[in-house]
């Protein structure tokens, strides 16, 4: 009886000591990744603008490609997407706000396998190498256990918008017809050698 009870004590600390700590957590998140896009502005903006476009970009499209996705109105603002996918599970994303060639802006829910709630942005600025395209997303973590989900938001998340990035990276400098930095070099290179 004596050790039962020293266990239900032991465990009950446990318990409070989980509690404590998450309570002490953080109650938001923030990711922010950055990539610079050799392509015109009209021709990254509009990939991101318009959600029909992700699908040749977005870095969770590649673990699920054949998820059913539906889509509400038009590029720009009120454009909404859905999904519901085994492996991604269900949500849906929704432009709220843009400036043209500059912003767009959207709110982010989860439904499945567990709500969740984000918002997001995505800002473009010229640069001399080209177009620096901002990704970030942020949100409230719900007490107690998003906020231990809070401790790996950065880096597995951000690993996702890094993948997506590139690939929108790759998309873009594709449909401008741009020549990718590698190739560039080699051909630097080879001129430099027959000089």
């Amino acid at each position: 009886m004596k050790a039962l009870k020293i266990s239900l004590l032991i465990l009950a600390g446990i318990v409070a000591l989980f509690f404590l700590i998450t309570a002490l957590l953080p109650a938001t998140y923030q990711v922010e990744r950055k990539i610079t896009i050799a392509a015109p502005l009209e021709v990254v903006y509009e990939n991101i603008v318009s959600l029909e476009n992700w699908e040749a970009w977005d870095p969770w499209m590649v673990q699920e490609p054949t998820a059913p996705n539906t889509y509400e109105g038009t590029r720009g603002i009120g454009q909404k997407r859905c999904w519901n996918g085994k492996v991604l599970g269900k949500g849906c994303m929704t432009i709220y706000d843009a400036v043209e060639l500059e912003t767009m802006n959207f709110n982010l829910v989860f439904l499945e396998p567990y709500e969740m709630h984000s918002s997001g942005v995505f800002t473009l600025n010229t640069v001399n190498e080209g177009i620096e395209v901002t990704w970030q997303m942020y949100g409230n973590l719900t007490y107690p256990f998003e906020r231990l989900i809070g401790l790996t938001m950065d880096s597995s998340l951000g690993t996702d918008f890094e993948n997506g990035l590139k690939q929108l990276k790759i998309l873009c400098e594709k449909e401008a017809g741009a020549v990718p930095e590698i190739f560039s070099s080699e051909i630097s290179s080879e001129d430099a050698a027959d000089e």
